[in-house]
């Protein structure tokens, strides 16, 4: 039985003391923020300057060919991060240009070559006779509600107006 309390009281002096510690080291911190001179802990972009317009206008060519030549938009979980390793443009970079260059966010950057994918092979698939399902899931959706809110936000028209206009 002795030695159970011992254990707790030896449990609590350490825990006891790690806390005074943390405290101390906390204190001393906040007192001397001259310790943490030179870390960045601002997460805001203003501090950051715009990519020059002729890199600019390079990395917005370069996106541009890499969307139209490899289709990287086909892939259902893309994500910038991805992209920019795809088009060999920092993420930071690709974020401005796609911004800046487009008016876009990468969500509706990304989405606006999925629907324009999608219109074109809806308004070709009463001759390769495929389905509304087979369309989302090629051009790089994975879920059938989203295309639905992404396709009428683009288009004014849900997918099967869309397709009837075609057809008719």
């Amino acid at each position: 039985m002795d030695r159970v309390f011992f254990g707790i009281y030896l449990i609590s002096r350490v825990s006891g003391g790690m806390l005074i510690f943390s405290v101390v080291i906390f204190y001393y911190a906040f007192n001397h923020p001259e310790l943490f001179h030179g870390i960045d802990i601002t997460l805001s972009k203003a501090n950051k300057p715009p990519l020059s317009d002729p890199v600019f206008t390079r990395y917005k060519n370069q996106l541009t060919y890499s969307m139209n030549q490899y289709q990287p938009y086909l892939i259902p979980d893309l994500t910038i991060q991805k992209l920019a390793e795809l088009v060999s443009i920092p993420q930071r970079s690709l974020s401005e240009v796609i911004n800046r260059g487009f008016q876009q966010n990468f969500f509706e950057f990304i989405n606006s070559y999925r629907i324009t994918d999608a219109k074109r092979l809806i308004a070709g698939s009463p001759m390769n006779n495929k389905t509304i399902i087979e369309i989302i899931y090629k051009v790089g959706y994975n879920n059938k509600s989203v295309i639905n809110s992404v396709f009428k936000k683009y288009t004014g028209k849900t997918r099967t107006e869309y397709q009837l206009q075609m057809m008719g």
